[in-house]
């Protein structure tokens, strides 16, 4: 008789602790007290986990900060490199700490603060690419038109329409695969696709932000990139120390964000704004802090 009151006390203890998920949008709600367990609730639906906690102190982040697990990502850092440097400096930003979290099966917890960052439209590798490509081309055309005036002065030595020059390395930093299902596809052993798989609903969702001249460019250029796993195409040499040539992720790597702002305000700017922000609100489930 001990044994089962026992027993039915464990039972209500852990309906306690079990997050409420209700409203017509279908978010969870938890504690902070219990904020581990909940994010591990979250992370089984499949999804990357959003947490909304706009205490002024930041507490969820502030305590995940000193947990030797997770690897912390500040947008605002990109941002503020993208404003200032460049967007390969942003990614490549984003990509060292994503690295370092495949690397050490830690979860990589993007750090939003007040900030809505353009995740959907501008930080990614598709965007880089394309801004890659747009050079490259205007390069070209460049070289060309100066050889035609070159032709029509009599002394050119070249023929503008053969004026060529091989496109520019399109090397991995930060996919848009990062913010897709809790960063499951950088987790797989699998090869790598050259884009996102149309069978997975996070996929389709997430292809549908990319152009279409982009997507073209995953599959016909740098095609040695397309066979080989995330890990592959994002570690550098200095990342596979002390393992040489070995570039790995580690099954425990998942990916989440925290926002500050007020769960009112998260329709408006993270997923309603015409300039960016994240990508589409299907892919992620919503942890909103108590």
């Amino acid at each position: 008789a001990c044994s089962e009151v026992k027993q039915e006390k464990e039972v209500q203890s852990e309906e306690k602790r079990s997050p409420d998920i209700g409203g017509e949008d279908d978010y969870m709600h938890c504690n902070f007290i219990d904020i581990r367990f909940h994010m591990e609730k979250a992370f089984e639906t499949g999804k990357t986990v959003l947490i909304i906690d706009n205490s002024e102190d930041e507490k969820v982040c502030t305590y995940l900060s000193y947990q030797t697990d997770i690897g912390m990502l500040e947008a605002k850092a990109m941002i503020q490199k993208y404003s200032s440097n460049s967007l390969l400096a942003a990614l490549e930003y984003g990509r060292r700490l994503l690295v370092n979290a495949m690397k050490h099966g830690k979860t990589l917890v993007i750090r939003l603060g007040s900030s809505a960052p353009d995740f959907k439209d501008s930080f990614h590798d598709d965007k880089l690419h394309e801004v890659l490509m747009s050079k490259h081309r205007a390069k070209l055309e460049k070289a060309r038109e100066a050889a035609a005036r070159e032709e029509k002065d009599g002394g050119g030595q070249l023929v503008a329409s053969t004026v060529t020059e091989p496109p520019p390395e399109l090397e991995c930093y930060f996919p848009k695969e990062v913010l897709m299902a809790g960063g499951r596809f950088l987790r797989d052993t699998a090869k790598a696709p050259s884009s996102p798989s149309s069978s997975s609903s996070f996929s389709s969702q997430c292809k549908e932000h990319t152009p279409s001249s982009v997507s073209s460019s995953r599959t016909t250029s740098n095609s040695h990139q397309q066979h080989r796993t995330w890990a592959e195409k994002l570690f550098r040499d200095e990342d596979s120390f002390p393992h040489k040539n070995i570039a790995y992720c580690r099954d425990e790597f998942r990916v989440c964000l925290v926002s500050q702002l007020d769960v009112s305000d998260i329709d408006e700017y993270l997923f309603g704004n015409e300039w960016g922000g994240l990508p589409a609100k299907e892919l992620f489930q919503i942890l909103i802090v108590n």
